[in-house]
């Protein structure tokens, strides 16, 4: 017996590595002995297995620790604490004095005259995570900076290269541990077999299966908030982002279709786009592989990796690999490898530095005027600027304006009370963003109402208004701006201001269902085992502070109606005693529900009503703890869901 386990695990060792680093990196022999390279953490070589993201952070740290070139910042963490990770990589002298040489950058992008500032690329990998091929690479690009000499270490001297390993960590796990567990000794190019079939909902999207790349605007997710963090910070002149596509497909790069170029976009920044492309081709035909640009994408919604800085005076590059999935695929040009899409990226990846060496007066020079010319469009506007805000439901307000402040929006307080179209705008509770400020072709971008298109066919969204998409009144001010209409600017959204006093004579608290984040204090009343009851009907409350309307959709907590035990039901013994030592803690949730949630929570004298039903009424109806339904899994799309 022992003899045959001996065998069997003879026959079940990996193979050794089909790929070298000299595939990747040919004149391995002129880079720096003492810097690891990839495979002397990994333990193999880049290509022969899908690097999971702690093996990545690992690398990224010990070539940061060997190497004076690499300065590595955690910038956040993902939904399952993963960190995410961005390397800027220059010379030693460089990264010994990176702060004031980013502020010397950001400096001539503000006056838009060219001084001494460095050129920045920034490169980001694999947004979706199942587009492993990115994320891979990025250990060679990281490599090749940190350790190669001669060519490398000149370009480095006044460049700063950013590096953005994996924009997507929970989905690039995820996809890691499916492609390596399934994977066979002797690797299977059959697209049928089990490696290359992810089961639901596969490693694309990020913890909760959201497409990080449709984020770059709304900013709903913390790698989203992070990275725009970053990029304002840095304002590159170029972000690459690298992903695959369909297998039968070949390789893909900006530009894209001409026609679908967003009408906010300058034409510089396509021109610059295919003067880029040229590089890409030639690196490309170099190597013998197929590609194509202007077809299939385009560049006009800005809420993309590759769109976004567009409209933020960088070139943004879309870098579309088609995917082996796991090891290696039949496909209709052949059998494609995982080494092979790796080494197409970190292809690329080089060329767009190529490129951007050999462009790098224009490329500063086109920043450099962006913003100023921006600002003199905006001044020009007959539209002078768009009052926003609602007096009724602050929390709304606040989520937008938070947004909007995170993308370097200049954002002012109202000054005096307006009426425009109808509606009262009031200060404390209305905004003015003027459309004479460098971010003019952003704010119109996701503030305007566009029905005519040059082309009516996208590959993604068409239209974003975002007050619309927070149900908030809003409009142009033209003629009816004035200058005395601008107050204080804002540097953060402002505090959400609820109201919540204990109350001795308290035999009842209520809220409206009119507030943002009224579900989220209704959840945190059930989630701490309270009993509450909506009101279908409306009433009109007796207060301390004298009597409040409660419309329907208000919630009610019964103070002598609390549960001692989470498994009481109403009617039961334990559902009726008296509350006692629970009022602290719903005294507690309930202040919480007015400082964090913005609402007013009413002390409740008595249950019997000046107008409308009474607090006993059979319309009041008691709200069991939300257990939702989701129909997930096969035949269901994760992004759906």
């Amino acid at each position: 017996m022992r003899v045959l386990v001996l065998v069997l695990s003879m026959f079940l060792v990996a193979p050794a590595s089909a790929v070298e680093l000299a595939d990747y990196l040919p004149d391995v022999a002129n880079y720096d002995p003492s810097v690891p390279r990839p495979a002397d953490v990994l333990g193999f070589e880049v290509g022969d297995w899908h690097v999971r993201h702690d093996q990545l952070v690992n690398y990224m740290q010990t070539l940061a620790n060997a190497s004076p070139r690499v300065h590595l910042e955690v910038t956040g963490q993902t939904h399952e604490g993963r960190k995410l990770l961005l390397l800027a990589i220059s010379s030693a002298s460089n990264i010994a004095n990176l702060d004031a040489l980013r502020m010397r950058h950001l400096n001539e992008s503000d006056v838009g005259v060219l001084a001494d500032g460095p050129l920045v690329v920034w490169q980001g990998f694999s947004v979706h995570g199942n587009e492993a091929s990115g994320s891979n690479a990025s250990m060679l690009l990281a490599y090749h900076l940190a350790a190669g000499r001669g060519e490398v270490e000149k370009f480095l001297e006044d460049t700063v290269i950013l590096i953005d390993p994996s924009v997507n960590p929970d989905g690039l796990g995820r996809f890691a541990q499916w492609a390596n567990g399934h994977r066979s000794r002797t690797p299977i190019a059959d697209p049928n077999n089990r490696e290359h079939n992810e089961v639901w909902p596969n490693g694309r999207t990020n913890h909760y299966w959201f497409d990080l790349n449709r984020d770059w605007l709304l900013l709903t997710h913390p790698e989203s908030r992070a990275r725009i963090t970053q990029f304002h910070r840095w304002r590159p002149h170029v972000l690459t982002d690298f992903h695959e596509m369909g297998s039968n497909s070949t390789y893909y790069f900006q530009p894209g279709v001409p026609e679908r170029r967003n009408p906010w976009t300058p034409l510089r920044n396509e021109e610059l786009t295919r003067e880029i492309a040229r590089y890409h081709a030639r690196a490309m035909d170099r190597a013998g592989r197929l590609y194509y640009s202007e077809e299939t994408f385009d560049d006009f919604y800005y809420g993309k990796g590759s769109t976004y800085p567009d409209v933020n005076g960088s070139i943004g590059i879309l870098f579309e690999q088609a995917s082996s999935r796991g090891n290696r695929m039949n496909t209709v040009h052949g059998e494609l490898t995982f080494p092979m899409t790796v080494g197409n990226q970190l292809r690329t990846a080089l060329s767009t530095m190529e490129a951007a060496d050999a462009l790098r007066d224009a490329l500063r020079a086109f920043q450099a005027g962006f913003w100023a010319e921006a600002q003199r469009e905006g001044a020009k506007d007959p539209g002078r600027a768009y009052i926003i805000g609602d007096a009724s439901d602050p929390g709304r307000a606040n989520c937008l304006l938070d947004i909007i402040l995170r993308h370097g929006v200049e954002v002012n307080a109202l000054a005096r009370k307006i009426e425009v179209g109808g509606i009262t705008y009031e200060p404390g509770a209305a905004w003015i963003i003027s459309l004479d400020q460098r971010q003019y072709r952003l704010i119109r971008s996701f503030m305007e109402f566009r029905t005519t298109f040059e082309d009516e066919t996208f590959y993604d969204v068409s239209a974003w208004t975002l007050p619309a998409a927070f149900n908030l009144p809003f409009a142009e001010l033209g003629k009816a701006f004035e200058k005395g209409l601008v107050g204080a600017p804002l540097t953060s959204a402002p505090q959400l201001e609820g109201k919540f006093a204990a109350h001795p004579d308290a035999m009842a608290y209520a809220f409206e269902w009119t507030g943002y984040f009224a579900p989220r204090a209704l959840q945190r009343l059930l989630a701490a085992g309270f009993g509450v009851y909506v009101a279908t009907e409306p009433a009109t409350a007796a207060t301390p502070d004298g009597a409040v309307s409660l419309g329907r959709g208000s919630i009610i907590i019964p103070l002598g109606m609390q549960m001692r035990s989470l498994a009481a039901s109403p009617g039961t013994a334990a559902a009726m005693l008296p509350p006692d030592n629970r009022l602290a803690e719903l005294t507690e949730v309930l202040g919480k529900i007015a400082a964090d949630d913005g609402l007013t929570v009413h002390a409740i004298a008595s249950g019997m009503t000046p107008e409308g039903v009474d607090l006993g009424s059979p319309t009041m109806r008691r709200i069991a703890p939300v257990r939702p339904l989701m129909v997930v899994g096969s035949g269901v799309s994760a992004s759906d869901a």
